[in-house]
């Protein structure tokens, strides 16, 4: 495992990383969705990305799970300003390396 979590955001193993897809991204691109399609945006699989990738750091540190969240759906959520999803990359981002960093010490 050392190491392999950096292929989880950054670098690309047997499937491409996160990181490079979002980067550059404008807010309409990703809230876009195909027409006719029930499938989900960029943002809100990242916004679901998170909050599962939040829970799991909490719950290796040790730290209490605490979500207002009643369900998975509600896990799906999206934006549509400029800030909110830089906020999302940058939060992203911060969480995977501190994951990074706790797996590390785990190995």
């Amino acid at each position: 495992m050392k190491g392999g979590d950096r292929h989880l955001f950054n670098q690309e193993d047997w499937y491409p990383p996160l990181k490079t897809p979002l980067e550059g991204l404008t807010v309409d691109q990703a809230n876009w969705k195909p027409n006719g399609i029930a499938v989900n945006s960029i943002w809100v699989t990242a916004s679901h990305l998170l909050f599962y990738k939040e829970q799991l750091l909490n719950k290796l540190e040790g730290k209490p799970i605490t979500t207002t969240v009643q369900n998975n759906n509600e896990t799906f959520t999206s934006n549509n300003d400029e800030k909110s999803w830089l906020e999302i990359q940058a939060k992203m981002e911060q969480v995977h390396r501190q994951l990074q960093n706790v797996i590390g010490k785990l190995t």
